[in-house]
């Protein structure tokens, strides 16, 4: 009610969800679990999709404080923070070790403030150090799109990627992140505040999902 002089100005509302509906936590496990199946795999290590998901995000982002400081640096795509995020490992440790993250929680503290311009610059650092092909490494390529669909099956699980996608996960086994999902208001407040502004307002929703 305290925003009513402000919303008759307008005949629409748009909302976008994550941050704003629901909580990106979901989004932040699926792209830690993403970043950690897709460094076993190139190890060759076998994949136990049970793994306990948040003891996995404490080590991959360093208790959060590796999210912090990408998303500061301009990072906003989940996607991206998890192939950022390899890239650093790969850079720090190379691919046959096991990660310290710490290390690459180091190594991001000194890249650029505007990271995306960086991005191939850090395709170019992790070649040199891995002597995987530039084109490979770069986003959009194969390497990201790789990550992308893990993160996809991580986030969707099993049979919501199946029904998206018309194909099975490469690894099966994952129930599946949104299933996690929260909203960031109590959920009846938030039926209520919905349901009065759609009375005689247009409602919409913006979002990258």
């Amino acid at each position: 009610m305290k925003l009513k002089p402000f919303l008759d100005k307008y005949d629409t509302v748009i909302f976008d969800m994550d941050g704003v509906i629901t909580s990106e936590q979901s989004y932040w496990d699926s792209a830690a679990l993403t970043v950690w199946e897709y460094l076993k795999f190139n190890r060759n290590e076998e994949i136990d999709t049970g793994v306990d998901y948040k003891e996995v995000r404490r080590n991959v982002f360093c208790n959060d404080e590796l999210i912090d400081i990408l998303k500061c640096k301009g990072v906003n795509s989940n996607w991206d923070l998890g192939y950022v995020t390899v890239l650093m490992a790969w850079i720090c440790c190379g691919v046959d070790n096991e990660t310290d993250f710490q290390k690459a929680l180091e190594y991001a503290k000194k890249l650029p403030e505007n990271i995306i311009e960086a991005y191939d610059l850090l395709a170019e650092e992790c070649s040199k150090a891995t002597g995987f092909d530039l084109d490979w490494l770069k986003r959009n390529g194969v390497m990201w799109k790789t990550m992308q669909t893990i993160f996809q099956e991580w986030y969707l699980g099993d049979e919501l990627y199946r029904k998206r996608y018309n194909v099975l996960p490469k690894i099966s086994g994952k129930s599946g992140q949104i299933f996690k999902e929260t909203p960031l208001l109590p959920i009846e407040p938030l039926r209520e505040m919905l349901k009065l502004l759609s009375e005689n307002k247009r409602l919409c929703v913006g979002t990258g999902r």
